[in-house]
């Protein structure tokens, strides 16, 4: 590959396609469509009753506290850290009214379910953010009471997000069409990507690089009561879920084993604990992270940081180590392997 990682391509599209439908999603009793993943807890919130305290995760994207933001919430933070292994302590206030939950880049892991339920004999909603485990197949725990996600993140979407309600109907959804310059600069970026992927023309990876930071900053600020393009609906109907999840899980058992000797990292989750991943989270020893971001860079291959710290008071030293390996369908084990390459080099 001329490169690892970052935005999707159009010729992605053509990656697995098998006519699935859409019977693999997790629906509940009323099930929602949305512009992206915000629009979909936007949209949850909407239909809960009036509330003020919530609490959330304090590892999280701060695309994910916005929408509680804007409904002025009381913004309250359980303990995600990473602390020799990956721990999430959950205490709920007395008078907190809403619980959110995350799954973490489709890996299992306990949650307290004890303390949820009877949260929820207590007139508690939870709401589960199953982004990362779309494709696990354990997608979403019994005790949620609404569902989240934002698909564009598994695959070559313009745009796209998902909510489901477990019971009862949604009192209110969203209306407005994605704009058709949204659509028509999406697909020119990820056109112009597929082009560059070919040839290599710098200029290219310039002109949809700056395409794809518009899109991106449009999404942020225009997210609002706004329903998935039919576009991308099309498309996300024609994804093979199985051959997608065949293909990450190979891709990530590369990376595993690939990384038992490299000593300044470590996975966060243990590979026993997969079910289907989304990245491989690794933690960077001895303050390298971004050093060896930069390196990965400048071999062409592009791994996320989960997550820039958001803008309240989340504290999380995940935000400081933290390194998503890339083992999505686009790659295969050679792919992997140079990734592994790079790593052992530095």
């Amino acid at each position: 590959m001329i490169e690892i990682g970052s935005e999707f391509a159009y010729a992605d599209n053509q990656i697995y396609l098998n006519e699935d439908g859409l019977d693999w999603l997790p629906y509940g009793e009323d099930n929602i469509f949305t512009f992206s993943g915000r629009t979909a807890i936007e949209t949850v919130l909407r239909d809960c009753d009036d509330f003020n305290k919530v609490l959330l995760p304090s590892y999280c994207c701060d695309s994910m506290i916005e929408p509680f933001r804007n409904k002025d919430a009381d913004l309250n933070f359980y303990d995600v850290n990473y602390e020799g292994s990956f721990n999430i302590d959950i205490e709920i206030p007395a008078d907190c009214q809403i619980l959110l939950l995350c799954n973490y880049f489709g890996f299992k892991y306990n949650f307290p379910d004890e303390e949820i339920f009877k949260f929820k004999e207590k007139g508690g909603i939870v709401i589960e953010d199953i982004t990362h485990s779309l494709l696990s197949e354990k997608q979403f725990h019994e005790f949620s009471d609404y569902l989240v996600a934002s698909l564009r993140k598994w695959g070559p979407l313009l745009d796209g997000g998902f909510c489901s309600k477990k019971k009862g109907h949604f009192l209110e959804k969203p209306d407005k069409v994605v704009s058709s310059l949204y659509i028509e600069q999406k697909t020119r970026a990820m056109q112009l990507k597929e082009i560059y992927l070919q040839n290599e023309r710098e200029e290219l990876k310039k002109e949809y690089l700056k395409i794809f930071s518009w899109c991106n900053h449009y999404l942020a600020q225009n997210y609002s009561n706004t329903l998935i393009s039919d576009n991308s609906k099309k498309m996300l109907k024609k994804w093979n879920i199985e051959e997608i999840r065949k293909k990450r899980i190979s891709n990530a058992k590369v990376l595993y084993c690939g990384l038992h000797d490299i000593s300044y990292i470590k996975p966060v989750f243990d590979e026993v604990s997969m079910d289907c991943p989304i990245f491989i989270p690794v933690i960077i020893k001895e303050d390298k992270r971004d050093n060896v971001r930069q390196k990965l860079i400048e071999n062409s291959i592009y791994c996320p940081v989960h997550w820039p710290l958001p803008n309240d008071k989340c504290t999380s030293d995940l935000y400081d180590l933290e390194l998503s390996l890339i083992c999505d369908q686009r790659y295969d084990n050679s792919d992997m392997h140079q990734i592994i390459k790079i790593l052992r080099g530095i």
